[in-house]
């Protein structure tokens, strides 16, 4: 009598541990990059901060993507790999567009 193979792959805690190795690290260069920019000018600080957005966006959306897939069971290898990207670009989108909205419309307010 042989085992049953199970329909779907065990969890991976690989993709999670990559996902946020990667977001700390980006974050880490992403504030490093503008507080150098900063200490150039505050035109230069805006300008960074707003580059930097878009990517910390789609890092820190596709880690949560990726630890909230890994307490699924039921999720296939590829939702596995895909759903973090396609995460990962809306919430980059999302927070280069609240950056833009920020500092275009807010912070010369202020």
């Amino acid at each position: 009598m042989s085992t049953p193979v199970p329909d779907v792959d065990p969890p991976g805690m690989l993709s999670p541990l990559l996902w946020g190795g990667i977001a700390v690290f980006s974050t880490c260069a992403g504030i490093g990059g503008t507080v150098l920019a900063v200490a150039d000018s505050e035109s230069a600080g805006i300008t960074a901060s707003m580059v930097v957005a878009g990517p910390l966006g789609f890092v820190w959306a596709g880690a949560l993507a990726a630890i909230v897939l890994y307490f699924m069971k039921r999720a296939s290898r590829g939702v596995r790999l895909g759903v973090p990207f396609g995460c990962g670009c809306l919430g980059g989108l999302g927070m280069g567009a609240v950056a833009f909205v920020f500092f275009a419309a807010i912070f010369p307010s202020l």
